[in-house]
């Protein structure tokens, strides 16, 4: 038993003083479990709040809102009524102590349960709450540094893949421009030829490029797609990089992801895939009713990746704490005010999180490319 240090909690005017016995248990999957009791004659001290609170919310003939005698209340509502509203407000208090004696760091809300009530009996309670995992990181500057020692892949640009985009863009846009004009779904009046071949391209010419954006002619269109295709595998590359470092580190991290980790990061895949279907023109019911499959389905096969992600997301953070490697403040202002300039309806406090994040995360890359 871990008895917590003793201190003073207020609220609403109710100052309540707190001294306890609870008990700390390490559960599976980076979760830990709180029991122990509140001591009757505190758990008592919070019976006018509770009362005061329900008196304000309940309506009865004959007395004021807010007015209502504690003995009419019992009698109306019952006496368990009043001890529940006890309890949370005990709870609600006591629990940042108890994160703070035992020295939790938690992750998301917590389960509490109440093991015992009685009007003059102490509260009896439970608290089960994912925590922060430890993260046990393998010599993460050795591995980057050996990835980064590995021969360089050669980036280039064919002509061939130039003019393999260039007649993508003229598929694209007759097929734009047919769409605009019609809806039938014949193909000969679709510009679609026999096996789905596009026919009637438009002429490639300066003329053409014009229309497509801010280019002066063919030469320059042609330009500024090499250019574009090579930032584009140049980026692949650097990518696949990245990404055979971090796997590296991830093969000798250890590290138990809690449950809440994961679930919140499968919501957040389903959310993107349903998204991604539904940009496809088609309904994620009726993907659901095409494929056999049910959610759950997805859930699971989405579930490895979702661990993954989880794992490398801790392995960025833990890098990035033990490197003291932090974006700078000029840095994140500039982003969050681009943000909030391009989406109006955006939370500045969520903006500010996900700023932070992002870009931490890819100083830690960057960091991570630059052991030699």
């Amino acid at each position: 038993m871990i008895k917590t240090g003793a201190g003073f909690l207020q609220e609403n005017n109710l100052c309540v003083r707190l001294s306890l016995m609870s008990e700390l248990k390490k559960l599976d999957r980076s979760e830990v479990s709180i029991t122990g009791e509140i001591p009757a004659e505190q758990f008592a001290n919070y019976r006018p709040q509770a009362v005061k609170n329900i008196a304000e919310h309940i309506e009865i003939p004959g007395f004021r809102k807010g007015k209502v005698p504690e003995n009419i209340i019992v009698q109306r509502i019952g006496e368990e009524k009043i001890l529940y509203e006890m309890a949370e407000l005990a709870l609600k208090h006591l629990y940042p102590t108890l994160l703070a004696e035992h020295k939790i760091d938690p992750i998301g809300m917590p389960n509490i349960s109440i093991t015992k009530i009685a009007k003059g009996s102490p509260l009896g309670f439970a608290i089960t709450v994912a925590v922060v995992p430890e993260v046990k990181l393998p010599d993460y500057k050795k591995i980057a540094s050996e990835v980064a020692a590995e021969k360089e892949e050669v980036v280039e640009v064919s002509e061939k893949e130039v003019s393999e985009a260039i007649e993508n863009i003229q598929k694209q846009t007759a097929l734009q421009g047919t769409n605009n004009r019609q809806s039938t779904t014949d193909n000969k009046n679709t510009g679609m030829g026999s096996g789905g071949k596009v026919e009637n391209l438009p002429e490639f010419n300066d003329e053409f490029v014009k229309k497509l954006g801010n280019y002066t002619d063919v030469a320059d269109f042609k330009a500024k797609l090499k250019d574009h295709l090579m930032r584009e595998k140049t980026d692949r590359v650097r990518s696949k990089k990245r990404m055979k470092i971090i796997d590296g580190i991830l093969l000798g991290t250890e590290v138990v992801m809690p449950n809440i980790v994961v679930e919140g990061e499968l919501d957040k895949m389903i959310a993107q895939f349903k998204g991604d279907v539904t940009q496809m023109g088609t309904r994620f019911e009726d993907y659901l009713k095409h494929t056999g499959k049910t959610e759950e389905n997805i859930r699971k096969e989405f579930a490895p990746d979702a661990e993954k992600r989880s794992k490398i997301e801790f392995i960025l953070h833990t890098i990035a704490s033990q490197e003291k490697i932090v974006p700078s403040a000029d840095e994140i202002e500039k982003e969050i005010a681009h943000i909030l300039k391009h989406h109006k309806d955006a939370d500045p406090v969520r903006a500010r999180a996900y700023v932070i994040n992002i870009m931490t995360n890819e100083k830690v890359l960057q960091f991570l490319e630059s052991q030699k």
